[in-house]
């Protein structure tokens, strides 16, 4: 999937920092990794001069069924954490993932970002 109107938007969040009083590193969108057996995966975001990666996990990747492709919940997650594996095994890059609940608030984001060393 190619990042589209909520990845835009956690992106420019991303982007912010606190309310616009630090300018972060840009994330690079959905950059190709490519992952052991010459499979690609596309992380939502990657900060690669901190080695972090990001998905942004809504609900629909997991229970929409035009985005499990009919694998249930489990083999949905399953799948999630090997594929997030993959990544860090190729990249070297940790992991961070957040949803709609981190973007409520700007500064409580950007200390979220903090935590996982993506900001400063």
């Amino acid at each position: 999937m190619r990042a589209d109107g909520p990845l835009i938007r956690t992106a420019d969040l991303a982007r912010v920092g606190t309310a616009g009083a630090v300018r972060a590193e840009a994330p690079v969108l959905q950059t190709e990794v490519r992952v052991r057996d010459g499979r690609r995966a596309y992380p939502d975001f990657a900060w690669p001069r901190r080695r972090r990666f990001a998905e942004f996990d809504g609900d629909g990747k997991y229970v929409d069924p035009g985005m499990t492709g009919g694998r249930s919940i489990r083999e949905t997650l399953r799948d999630q954490r090997a594929r997030e594996s993959a990544v860090t095994e190729a990249t070297g890059w940790l992991p961070v993932r957040w949803g709609w609940e981190r973007l409520a608030s700007l500064t409580a984001f950007a200390a979220f970002l903090r935590s996982h060393d993506v900001l400063d």
